[in-house]
């Protein structure tokens, strides 16, 4: 909840720019089994994406939340 490491900061920050590094999108002569490859880790990022734009949200609801507990205190 700190916000030091979330599925946001493993998306933008760690996975995407070592997927970059590796060029795995711009790969070119991968068989039918490295293309299904690539395909898996691209709907991963995107899944990890959704999953960490929901909890940034969540996490907003849930600190908006503990801020008027604490101001209403």
């Amino acid at each position: 909840m700190a916000g030091d490491y979330d599925p946001r900061v493993h998306h933008d920050e760690v996975l995407v720019p070592l997927l970059r590094a590796l060029r795995v999108h711009d790969l070119a002569g991968l068989g039918p089994a490295g293309e299904q490859a690539r395909d898996r880790i691209a709907s991963h990022v995107e899944q990890l994406d959704a999953r960490a734009a929901r909890f940034v949200e969540r996490r907003a609801r849930t600190l908006a939340v503990r801020a008027r507990r604490a101001g209403s205190a």
